[in-house]
């Protein structure tokens, strides 16, 4: 399913997800292809367990996945009431923003993340392979792991753990996984016709992938549901991909352990 990771990291993590998942609630197939699903997406096919920071300063302020309400374009980078993406600019490397600037600004002050102190953006960046963000998140899955696996580990301090210790990003992300997507899935998900339960993970999971369809794209995404509808129950996952308007237009689909990918540029 993962070609392009090495079988002897699919396995370190396959193994933990093994031995965890059903504390966790993954206890059939379906579930375990959803969690798959989505870690795949998360990151990059279990190639990366950090939050992409690589960003070229043209592309801030391009669309909805470069901050476009956050960052002017550089074509027009002083217009009042966004940041000039120029001041984010990374000096040792020509062209890109500066990771840690960039987090630190976007995830300022985010409630809904819970980041209140300066540098909480950077140091709660996302991490493990569901992407735990957050100052909120780190915190609540910091109290659950102190209680029932190891009153040592301190991941508030030592953020970096849950990217870096293989144990702790597995459970880290089926406790994320139990706690706030299984609870939404698993009701749209019984029924022996996918589509519910594909609209639900492409318009709710996926949301943060989407940029605003145009009528070309609502008829794509039309024909491609009445497809869903006869594909078995085993198909888990259709992510459309719309970062840059109709520019780039992907589609995944995770049907049992097989992943069927068909793109358009």
């Amino acid at each position: 399913m993962f070609p392009h990771t090495s079988s002897t990291q699919l396995k370190q993590v396959a193994d933990l997800i093994n031995r965890y998942g059903k504390d966790f609630g993954i206890d059939s197939a379906a579930k375990l292809q959803h969690f798959l699903a989505q870690a795949g997406e998360e990151t990059y096919g279990f190639q990366s367990f950090h939050e992409y920071t690589n960003y070229r300063l043209s592309l801030l302020g391009t669309s909805r996945a470069y901050w476009s309400k956050k960052f002017n374009t550089i074509k027009n980078p002083n217009k009042p009431g966004k940041q000039n993406p120029y001041d984010y600019a990374n000096p040792k490397k020509p062209g890109y923003a500066d990771g840690e600037k960039l987090l630190n600004y976007v995830y300022e002050e985010n409630k809904t993340l819970g980041n209140a102190q300066s540098g909480d953006g950077w140091k709660y960046r996302g991490r493990g392979i569901l992407q735990l963000t957050g100052r909120a998140n780190y915190t609540a899955f910091h109290e659950f792991y102190r209680e029932h696996y190891d009153s040592k580990v301190d991941v508030l301090t030592h953020s970096d753990l849950v990217a870096s210790d293989r144990k702790i990003m597995v459970i880290s992300a089926l406790w994320y996984f139990k706690n706030n997507l299984l609870i939404i899935l698993m009701p749209y998900c019984k029924s022996n016709r996918p589509l519910s339960c594909y609209r639900l993970i492409t318009y709710k999971v996926l949301a943060h992938l989407f940029a605003p369809l145009a009528s070309f794209g609502q008829l794509i995404v039309g024909v491609f549901e009445r497809f869903c509808e006869f594909l078995p129950p085993v198909a888990v996952l259709c992510a459309f991909k719309l970062p840059i308007g109709l520019r780039y237009f992907g589609i995944k689909i995770y049907i049992g352990g097989r992943c069927l990918r068909l793109e358009r540029h």
